[in-house]
């Protein structure tokens, strides 16, 4: 080979590979010829790749919507802190003090204090410490120690108020007391106070010009009962904050009983004021007009209370048209506001959901329950506690969604949350076993861990976040 020429390069082919009446595809097409043979492939995997990412989003977008949901149940007033393996004592109450309220991480209750006032009282639901305290009844010099009552305006059992008011008074009642004369003294004063609940500030303070035997506190007036001369039950409305005299009630004729003023006493029910004498009950609305209609009331519970009608149950709701229903209402321990328009009842093995507004029935399931005593409403499904264990309903349509039976010869107690599980006390009836707290999923109803309680636990409420036990002596626990 001559210096300086080229090389060139020269594929070798046998015949038998060659197609004679083909002729040899040039190097360009033959390049495109396998990209076009690999592209199906290659198509192939991206759209299997783009729907994976796509299940991982939609995955992400679901699980973050529930991580949501949780969390903004566990917030609401009357849901538990995360619950671990077991709960221990925290710290106990002085005998002195009982809660009567928990708000912005603090339990509130009245306490004696060494100078023979009385205080409303804040101690932190971790702790507690003390927060902060307010004299709300003086000292009585040389008497017995005066008594009080606080209830926030918005009724007894609302979570997390704002403001209480204090009714104080150095007249002392028979409850309770075997010896029911020498329990009972009539009172000389009475004094209305209204604390802040934020700091303990005390916004107002009034003594009043007619000492009063109890109070009820309604959402704008405290309705102060006292007898007359003549044994006449008579109310007085008073806005707690001026002062202000709102209405006055005097019943026309003497109440069975009601003479002997030391068996008398009113109470806060369904934005109403209860009488409660001896041998009868008087129901004044929040205008101070008698509710003749739900005369012989048989259960009032806070938020309502119901009396029997031609055999049905009419019940009456603070600031809501009074409402006919099968059975017994339920009462909620927790609702996150996911069911607007729906009451529930239950009685005679069945559950029925209602019109809250229409009072139309919406459905009805059969269902082993007795009286509803603390339903949660959480996320569209209604929660109650079986006879037997727990149920989770359909708050559209009331089908049972799932139920879990506890362990045979043991009862259901309270039925809380913490988002997302549902909670129930397993109490032994005989008080031989300790009460076990049974963790189940809130959606599925599956069982997810037992929670051991302290020796002597025979139950327990919503304390904030917390728990507040019943044992020998009261106990929080977390």
């Amino acid at each position: 080979m001559a210096r300086g020429e080229r090389l060139s390069f020269v594929e070798l082919v046998e015949d038998d590979d060659l197609d004679a009446a083909a002729p040899a595809p040039a190097p360009a097409e033959a390049t495109t010829a396998a990209r076009r043979w690999r592209r199906p492939a290659l198509v192939a995997g991206a759209g299997a790749a783009v729907v994976v990412v796509g299940l991982a989003v939609v995955q992400g977008v679901a699980d973050a919507r529930v991580r949501a949901v949780d969390a903004r149940i566990a917030a609401l007033p009357g849901a538990l802190g995360e619950v671990g393996d077991s709960l221990e004592p925290l710290w106990t109450p002085d005998e002195a003090w009982w809660p009567t309220t928990t708000s912005g991480g603090a339990a509130i209750g009245t306490a004696l204090q060494p100078d023979g006032s009385t205080a409303l009282v804040a101690l932190d639901v971790d702790t507690g410490e003390q927060r902060w305290s307010a004299t709300v009844a003086p000292a009585v010099p040389g008497a017995e120690l005066s008594e009080a009552r606080c209830v926030p305006p918005e009724g007894e059992g609302v979570p997390e108020p704002a403001t209480m008011v204090c009714f104080a008074t150095d007249a002392r009642q028979s409850f309770g007391s075997i010896d029911p004369d020498a329990a009972w003294r009539p009172g000389t004063w009475s004094r209305l106070t209204v604390v802040d609940l934020r700091d303990g500030t005390v916004v107002a303070a009034h003594d009043l010009d007619e000492p009063a035997l109890h109070a009820a506190v309604l959402r704008d007036v405290t309705a102060l009962l006292r007898l007359d001369d003549g044994g006449h039950v008579v109310l007085t409305a008073i806005d707690p904050v001026s002062g202000a005299e709102a209405w006055r009630y005097r019943h026309p004729t003497v109440l069975p009983g009601a003479r002997d003023d030391r068996w008398s006493w009113v109470t806060e029910a369904a934005g109403h004021a209860v009488v409660q004498t001896p041998l009868d009950t008087l129901v004044i609305d929040p205008a101070g007009r008698p509710r003749d209609d739900v005369r012989g009331i048989e259960l009032w519970a806070g938020t309502f209370l119901q009396a029997p009608h031609e055999g049905r149950t009419v019940v009456v709701r603070a600031g809501r048209p009074d409402l006919e229903v099968l059975g017994d209402f339920a009462a909620r321990q927790l609702d996150d506001g996911s069911l607007p328009g729906l009451e529930v009842s239950s009685g005679g093995g069945w559950v029925y959901g209602w019109d809250a507004d229409s009072g139309e029935q919406r459905w009805e399931v059969e269902l082993d329950v007795g009286q509803i005593w603390a339903a949660l409403v959480l996320d569209g499904s209604v929660h109650v506690a079986t006879r037997t264990g727990v149920a989770a309903l359909d708050g559209g349509t009331g089908e049972v969604l799932w139920s879990y039976d506890l362990a045979p010869g043991t009862t259901p107690s309270q039925v809380l949350t913490d988002g997302p599980h549902v909670l129930v006390e397993q109490v032994d009836p005989e008080g031989v076993d300790p009460s076990v707290l049974v963790v189940l999923d809130r959606r599925t109803g599956v069982h997810v861990r037992d929670v051991s309680m302290p020796t002597g636990v025979q139950g327990v409420i919503p304390f904030g976040h917390r728990l507040f036990a019943f044992t020998t002596e009261p106990v929080v626990l977390g």
